[in-house]
């Protein structure tokens, strides 16, 4: 076809062209839409229309073939619409990985930060350094290769170490430029600061001197993103698999790091329960509540039993199995993990407190909270495999309700 041509004057030259056409179908069958698309070949060879090869594309235009006014595009609505009847399968998985990666970056991100602080502080403990070193160990969150401030800045930026925060923003923002559509302008925008953030990490060495305000900066845009799903999403099941994601992911860090904090040789007592509120933000509520030191059974019951805290095990359990039912969602085949919150409500947690580190009721506790963090790994595969893998018969498509 002549094609206004780059050499020269802009001469009219012969390239090779293909055009792509659309149809829409309709109850009364396909509609072919006028116009299209049209590439053009990047020389004279007509056996080459490739943009890879250099060459370009064009909307394609039908003109009238009187002055009649083009028909308007604007569809009129039927009835008002409640729910999302295009809610595809891939969508809430995203939205679900969202979820988690969100969550995953904020309590690293605030483990991390803790620990920085602590290591830089030359006045703070060493003792519970050491034991939330320790603890972060156990729970994957630190490589075990140099010495604690090598190991503590590899936690962050090693691109290489899969648990590395670096790596959990490059996914929490791989993630949401899937939903784009469905995340609000504010939403999106935290994000491009958190995928500014992953960047950084890329371009320039972060030593300690800066890991601080970068975590600092990292909890505030995650916090925003929190705010922006609690306030600005439409409660349908596409937020509700968001919220499922983030509450699997804090019960599943919670539940761990209380595991492993109660457990020899760990075993947080005194001043280390400071850090365990803070990774639980949740030093105001209890200085607010008992004006006192920290104490194990208040700090526990805190952070596992308080139905009126976000952060806490049972706030979390509860809100998770309510919103499963909305989704007409099993947790699990035989009532084990339903039942764990009324397990968790009758367990003697006064027991817990008395001073010793082999307590069978302290034992017992940990068990507990182990079985929380299997059956949280139960629920999140069977989930996956109900919603987001479409093999055989055991696969359904999501469908709003």
């Amino acid at each position: 076809a002549p094609t206004w041509g780059r050499e020269g004057d802009s001469a009219l030259v012969a390239r090779a062209v293909s055009m792509r056409v659309f149809a829409i179908a309709t109850a009364d069958g396909y509609t072919v839409v006028p116009g299209g698309l049209t590439r053009v070949a990047s020389s004279s060879n007509p056996q080459v229309v490739s943009m890879q090869a250099g060459g370009g594309s064009k909307d394609t235009w039908v003109l009238a073939s009187s002055s009649t006014p083009a028909a308007s595009a604007t569809r009129r609505v039927g009835g008002v619409v409640r729910h999302d009847p295009y809610l595809l399968s891939r969508t809430v998985e995203n939205l679900y990985w969202l979820g988690r990666y969100c969550e995953r970056c904020d309590g690293h991100a605030r483990l991390l930060r803790s620990l920085f602080a602590r290591h830089v502080d030359a006045e703070s403990d060493v003792a519970v350094f050491d034991a939330g070193m320790e603890v972060a160990r156990r729970i994957g969150l630190l490589p075990r290769r140099h010495d604690d401030e090598t190991d503590l800045l590899d936690a962050v930026v090693d691109v290489e170490w899969t648990p590395s925060l670096h790596t959990d923003l490059r996914h929490l923002c791989s993630s949401a430029a899937q939903v784009r559509a469905r995340i609000s302008m504010e939403n999106w925008r935290a994000v491009m600061e958190l995928q500014r953030d992953a960047a950084s990490l890329e371009n320039r060495a972060l030593n300690r001197s800066r890991v601080g305000a970068f975590l600092n900066r990292l909890l505030i845009t995650t916090t925003a993103l929190s705010g922006f799903a609690l306030d600005d999403m439409t409660r349908d099941d596409s937020w509700r698999f968001l919220m499922i994601g983030r509450s699997l992911e804090r019960l599943r860090l919670q539940s761990s790091v209380l595991a492993h904090a109660l457990r020899p040789p760990a075993a947080v007592e005194g001043a280390a329960l400071s850090w365990l509120l803070e990774l639980g933000n949740s030093v105001i509520t209890y200085r607010t509540r008992y004006l006192a030191s920290p104490q194990l059974v208040p700090v526990l019951d805190l952070l596992l039993l308080d139905e009126d805290n976000p952060r806490a095990l049972i706030f979390q359990f509860d809100r998770l199995l309510a919103t499963l039912q909305r989704i007409n969602f099993e947790a699990s085949d035989d009532g084990a993990l339903e039942a764990l919150p009324a397990r968790l409500r009758a367990f003697p947690l006064a027991s817990v407190g008395e001073d010793r580190l082999n307590n069978p009721v302290r034992r017992q506790l940990v068990d507990l909270l182990d079985e929380f963090g299997v059956a949280l790994r139960k629920l999140a595969e069977k989930l996956i495999h109900r919603h987001f893998v479409h093999v055989e018969d055991v696969s359904h498509t999501t469908v709003s309700s």
